[in-house]
């Protein structure tokens, strides 16, 4: 598996090409910049399939109508953020001055189930609601798309529309499970991996792991 990515947007939000071991592509949370983004699937000669959202934030999702009409490829996420796909209010876009919508989704998950996408790639997909109802971790050879869940030495807000910090401080546990040498490909910022965070992360590890709203 090959991995680019690519910070995308003012918030610089990190979108992942990845080319699977049998010579096709996935997209993983596609927030704008929807020309560059192209310009590298061709560089990379990537024939993109699969756009995988962590959750349904505009700056995560900004980019997804254009790339799935230029590629064909299925838009995957979790059917509590479904809506936030099609409605700018709930995908926060409204509140910023701008109306980011993108098509509905191809493929609904519930949750804690295996994705089996075309040629047999299977992929794990962790709930991790707690920055959104329908927040998702995509898990496979070793990485964790994280989204907005976890980052380096951080979490995602929880001062949203529909965040949880409760929720988000289970789904940190959630991921604690996992392998600690399985790397964490964070929606912004620099990676890490599993055992670093639960040696240095404050939510996870510290005291920030009681903070309430």
């Amino acid at each position: 598996m090959k991995i680019k990515c690519c910070a995308v947007g003012a918030l610089a939000t990190n979108c992942y090409l990845i080319e699977t071991d049998r010579k096709w592509g996935i997209a993983v949370d596609p927030g704008a910049e929807a020309a560059r983004l192209l310009a590298t699937i061709r560089e990379m000669d990537l024939d993109l399939r699969y756009v995988l959202l962590t959750h349904g934030h505009f700056v995560h999702i900004g980019a997804v109508s254009q790339l799935c009409r230029s590629t064909g490829a299925k838009i995957v996420i979790h059917e509590k953020d479904a809506p936030m796909l099609v409605d700018p209010a709930a995908n926060l876009s409204l509140f910023f001055h701008d109306r980011i919508t993108a098509r509905p989704a191809d493929i609904i998950l519930k949750g804690e189930e295996d994705l089996v996408l075309g040629g047999g790639t299977r992929i794990q997909v962790l709930e991790s609601p707690g920055h959104t109802p329908g927040g998702v971790v995509y898990v496979f050879d070793g990485v964790a798309f994280t989204g907005d869940t976890l980052f380096a030495g951080s979490i995602g807000r929880y001062d949203f529309p529909g965040s949880s910090f409760k929720q988000l401080q289970s789904s940190l546990q959630k991921l604690c499970a996992l392998p600690e040498e399985t790397a964490v490909y964070p929606g912004h910022g620099p990676g890490t991996t599993i055992g670093r965070e639960k040696k240095l992360n404050p939510f996870i590890n510290g005291p920030l792991t009681g903070s309430t709203l």
